[in-house]
């Protein structure tokens, strides 16, 4: 069974602050959470998934810049 975040365990997972996350909800650049009556939750799962590609990301970029560079 996965776990259900609340939004300041997934700030602090992260690294944004609640307004930053909002607008990257909005944007579609990090997945929505569950409503849950009416509070927000993540699935512990989708959040990490997210956390793991945004570093393969950040790390494909950082080698094309090295290889620009190079």
């Amino acid at each position: 069974m996965d776990i259900l975040l609340k939004e300041k365990e997934v700030y602090e997972i992260v690294g944004f602050k609640q307004s930053k996350l909002r607008h990257m909800v909005i944007a579609g650049e990090f997945p929505a959470p569950m409503k849950l009556g009416n509070r927000n939750r993540w699935k512990q799962s989708v959040v990490n998934k997210w956390v793991e590609e945004a570093i393969e990301i950040d790390g494909n970029s950082q080698q094309l810049l090295s290889g620009l560079t190079a």
